[in-house]
């Protein structure tokens, strides 16, 4: 996945806030629901803004297991 390669790619230094959320494998997820739920405030739109909501958590927690399957490859190196 093109996108956990360049979270993995880059120095800590220069990824943003929400990358190096990401980053934390666990973090990600929950920061998302957060962010559309409350922030965006997809919690007042209904079925709508929570299938948004679960779709962007999903896409995050792929994301997740995609760095956490490098990881793993890594140390069984």
């Amino acid at each position: 996945m093109a996108e956990a390669e360049k979270l993995a790619s880059r120095p800590w230094s220069e990824l943003s806030w929400a990358d190096r959320l990401r980053c934390t494998r666990v973090l990600g997820p929950v920061a998302v629901a957060v962010h559309c739920l409350f922030v965006k405030g997809l919690i007042f739109d209904g079925t709508a803004g929570l299938f948004y909501t679960a779709q962007r958590i999903t896409a995050d927690m792929i994301l997740s297991l995609h760095l956490l399957r490098r990881d793993l490859e890594r140390l069984a190196k």
